[in-house]
Parts: structure tokens; sequence; C-alpha cells
């Protein structure tokens, strides 16, 4: 029987559900399905907004929960991974739920999956205890975001007939285990949609528009393709990043089909304005660290970097940038594609990997720089200790500081600060 005291028994219990501690494929949605046949579907007893994509998929879901939660409904969020706490993978009106809550409700549920004989993975087992969680609660809507792809994504087990499919910016990534064209990588991002579902997407290149069309034809689902951001939009979110201002505004187009579907009370203004201020963990994340703006953001392939390059020219013209960077392997993402995507900021790096990162496979610090002088990158440096290369990180002279590369590169870095400072940084 499963009884946990903290996160970090919690923690320790999900060890045995690591993929390759697992006798069978990861990446299928057989045991999931069944999972969930077993827990009554509880996935289908809730409105859902689902959301798959390369780039933009966490900040869209995010942004989707916060417009919802605007016309007074209860909404549930499930994302992965998580930044700074596990409990973020379960969130009720953009609240993780408390330590203690979580720990208790994820030891019911586990005893459950055990009388099952259900043998499931670490995402898996998150994702069906958040929509067994969300159904114990009642909820008016949930909100989802794919983890890797869609099509065999263990988030893909709603088969609601009303559910709202969005598909962020399709870009190269994951290509071992999606494809290696941007026609392979949407076909698999479209395999979130169900018969008579409503999609929404923005327009994009035409092997990425053949799949949606093609998979929305075929289940009979109705594409919505919006061809540029509003204008109108636009200019009430003007204070957001860039790639932000895209990410909104694809989401606001979807919300107010749910509105005036579902006959929801319509968004003022203001509703609109404190909704795109939402804050989302690691994503253009904005932090004031003595007399530095520190940035902690998960870029970890060439379009993500490129977009969060665009919006720190945009919002800190004319200032210096030092980066600290950490790149896990895989995905078929090249290094010095990467690296290059930097150069228009003319940064200085330096290369490092996370304490505590053994669970993943990271790039040394010398790889990274060496890919860094492939790219032309004029100012690196490689210090694999991350004490170190946090100290004389946030020493450097430049006015902007920013750590990116991957996700599980922030909350090293936030705990860093915490442990220095006494006290967590002050958010922008």
């Amino acid at each position: 029987m499963y009884n946990f005291a903290s996160l970090a028994d919690v923690e320790a219990a999900l060890e045995q559900f690591i993929p390759a501690q697992l006798p069978r494929p990861a990446y299928t949605l057989e045991q999931v399905s069944a999972l969930m046949e077993y827990l009554g579907n509880p996935q289908d007893t809730i409105k859902a907004v689902h959301f798959a994509g390369t780039s933009g998929k966490t900040s869209s879901a995010y942004y989707a929960a916060a417009l919802l939660q605007a016309t007074g409904k209860r909404v549930g969020l499930l994302t992965s991974p998580h930044v700074e706490s596990l409990t973020e993978r379960v969130q009720i009106n953009l609240q993780p739920l408390a330590d203690a809550v979580f720990c208790t409700e994820l030891a019911a549920f586990m005893n459950l999956v055990d009388k099952s004989g259900i043998r499931v993975s670490y995402a898996e087992l998150l994702y069906a205890f958040a929509y067994w969680e969300f159904a114990r609660l009642g909820l008016d809507y949930i909100v989802v975001e794919t983890g890797l792809g869609g099509l065999l994504d263990a988030t893909n087990v709603i088969s609601r007939a009303d559910k709202l499919c969005v598909i962020t910016d399709i870009s190269l990534d994951h290509t071992t285990i999606l494809g290696k064209t941007l026609a392979a990588i949407a076909q698999q991002k479209a395999g979130i949609i169900q018969q008579h579902n409503e999609v929404f997407t923005y327009r994009q290149g035409p092997q990425i528009m053949q799949a949606f069309e093609t998979a929305s034809q075929q289940r009979q689902a109705h594409l919505h393709v919006i061809a540029r951001a509003p204008e109108a939009t636009i200019r009430q979110v003007a204070f957001l990043p860039l790639f932000q201002q895209h990410n909104f505004a694809l989401v606001l187009e979807v919300i107010r089909f749910v509105i005036d579907r579902d006959n929801l009370p319509a968004l003022t203004s203001q509703a609109i304005q404190a909704a795109a201020r939402t804050h989302i963990p690691g994503r253009m994340d904005v932090l004031q660290v003595a007399d530095h703006t520190l940035i902690l953001d998960g870029a970890h392939n060439p379009h993500k970097l490129g977009a969060l390059c665009q919006s720190i020219e945009q919002q800190y013209p004319h200032q210096s940038v030092a980066m600290l960077v950490s790149f896990i392997k895989g995905g078929g993402r090249n290094l010095v594609d990467m690296l290059q995507s930097l150069i228009p900021l003319q940064p200085h790096v330096i290369a490092t990997v996370p304490a505590g990162a053994s669970r993943h496979d990271w790039y040394r610090a010398a790889e990274i720089a060496a890919a860094a002088q492939t790219a032309g990158i004029i100012s690196f440096m490689a210090i694999e200790d991350y004490i170190a290369a946090q100290q004389d990180f946030l020493q450097r002279p430049e006015q902007v500081l920013v750590v990116t590369g991957s996700l599980y590169a922030l909350a090293p870095m936030h705990r860093f600060l915490v442990q220095h400072t006494g006290s967590s940084p002050t958010r922008h």
C-alpha cells in the first residue's frame, strides 16, 4: 500500500515507473487506455481542450485555463514536464494541488493502479491521475497538454465528440520518434483529432496543413484555420513577448468559440488582459535578481530558441546578454543549429550541466562549447561544475541573464537563488 508523507516520498516511489524500468515500449496507448477503462474513463466526463504542437503548447494551455476560469468555470490544467514542483502537473483554477493533498490523492490512486495489475509508465501514471482527480472534483472543463507528439501520446485517451483540439506551431523536434519531416511530425500531432472535434490552428506550411486537413476529413472534424493573429488582440496584449502574443491570440479565438458554443459569459477587456498576465513557469519567466534581469526559459530546439531571442531583442533592446545553457541529448535536435539560434543576441554563453541531472543524458559542457565555436558564437566558456557555473553566471556584467536550453535546468537555478538569497526572487 502506498502512503506518502512528502513529495520526496512520491518522487522516490515514481522511480519504478521511469520508462527505462519498464519491460515494454514506452510510446504506446495500449496500457494507459486499459487503465482508463478500468477506472471508468474519467477523462470523458468533462469537456476538454486538448493542445498539441512543437512550440507554444504549454503557454497556450495556461492561457486557455485562465480564460475559461475568467468565465466563472472551474478548470483543470494538465501540463508536463513540471519546472519547480511535481504538483504543477495537476492544477485546479491555475493552482497546483497542495503538497499534502497531492500526496494523499496520488497514494490512493496508485493503490488503485496496483489493483488493476496494469503496468504504466511515469507519464502515463501522472496523466491518468490528473484525469481521475479532475473527475473526482467534478470540474467544468479540463485543459490538457500533450507530452510528446499526439497520436500515441498518453493524454490522447479523450473520446468526446465535443473536444476542442488546438495544434500550435510545428517544427522539427523529437525526430527519432515522431518522424524526420514536418509532414510526418504534423501527422503525429494531428493524432489528437477525434471524431467530430473542432480543430484550431494557425495557417502553416503546405505539408503541415495537408496533414491537418487529411486528419480532419478522416474524422469528420471541423478545421478552423487562422491566417494570422488578429490585430485587435495583439494591441490588447502588446506587453507580452512576441511569441506569447502569437500563442495568446490563437487561444483567445478558441475560447471565444467555447463561449459561443456553451453560452458562457463574454470576456471583458480586463479579463483578457489579466489572463494574458498568467504566470507560466519556465516560459519567458522574468525575475529581478540584484541589478540584473534574469530570464528562465526552457527553449530546447532551434525554433524555440529563435523565438526567445527575438522576444528578448524586442523587450530589452540594446542590452547586453549572458546565457547559461544546458542541453539534453536526443530528439534529433542538432546542437550547432540550436546555438546558431542565439547569434542575433551576441550573448556571452556559459555551458554547463545541472547538478543531479543523472536521469537524463546531457551534453557535457565541453561538447556545448565546441558546438558554440562551430556555430559562430564569439564569447563562450565551459564550466562543468554546476555550482561554479551558476556563481560565475550571476556575477556577469551583462544586464540580462538568461537560463535556457532545457526545462530541467530551470528548477536548479531557482533553488540556487532561494538558497543564496534566503527568499524567492521577485517576478516581474
